[in-house]
């Protein structure tokens, strides 16, 4: 891993010349760490890269992501211009009773009891990230998922306004105060990862 994150980082600077590029980090990685580990804590899982060693049962998840960052902090020091930060995912905190995901529970909760539903995951999700270390050595952002078409696909219907991946104002509206309750939470600029599919009310016909 170690190889291939270095080896990256200098073919590009190889064609970038000290311009700036972007690297956002493990999109949900940490997302199905902190969804299915038990305990949920990246400090108690265990991987096997330390600050300093790469050996079976080294480190944790904790040292494995600083470990990454420091990699790419080093880069920096010998004057590459990188801009990057860690993807956090919308869905890895769980919530019991949202099969449409925590953007829509104002759907089925209400507007004040959804909205604080949202607020919680946001917070949450933010913490673990940075218990995980994503903010050590200096990065730059952190960034969000927005539901893609590559997942869960059981979930949508024939009907395009009742999809999963369609959002109306209000879920829009949801969207983003989950990314204003990340940045309040950690301090940082939040980049939102994937394109969106789509803004859709109502449909009059089956698509």
């Amino acid at each position: 891993y170690f190889n291939d994150l270095n080896n990256f980082m200098n073919k590009v600077e190889s064609v970038m010349q000290g311009e700036l590029y972007g690297i956002i980090l493990e999109p949900d990685f940490l997302g199905y760490i902190q969804q299915n580990a038990d305990p949920s804590n990246p400090d108690s899982v265990v991987t096997c890269v330390s600050a300093t060693n790469i050996a079976p049962a080294a480190g944790t998840v904790r040292s494995l992501v600083e470990r990454i960052n420091s990699t790419i902090d080093d880069k920096r020091s010998e004057g590459h211009n990188i801009f990057y930060g860690w993807q956090l995912n919308l869905w890895s905190y769980p919530i019991t009773g949202a099969p449409q995901g925590v953007i829509r529970l104002t759907d089925q909760l209400g507007f004040d009891a959804g909205r604080a539903e949202i607020h919680n995951a946001a917070e949450q999700t933010t913490l673990y990230g940075i218990q995980a270390g994503v903010l050590s050595s200096s990065p730059n952002f952190l960034s969000i998922d927005k539901y893609g078409l590559d997942a869960m696909g059981y979930q949508n219907t024939p009907d395009p306004a009742n999809s999963t991946w369609f959002f109306n104002n209000d879920h829009w509206m949801n969207y983003l105060y989950y990314v204003e309750t990340m940045h309040q939470t950690s301090g940082f600029p939040v980049v939102l990862w994937q394109l969106p599919v789509g803004h859709i009310n109502i449909s009059q016909s089956i698509s």
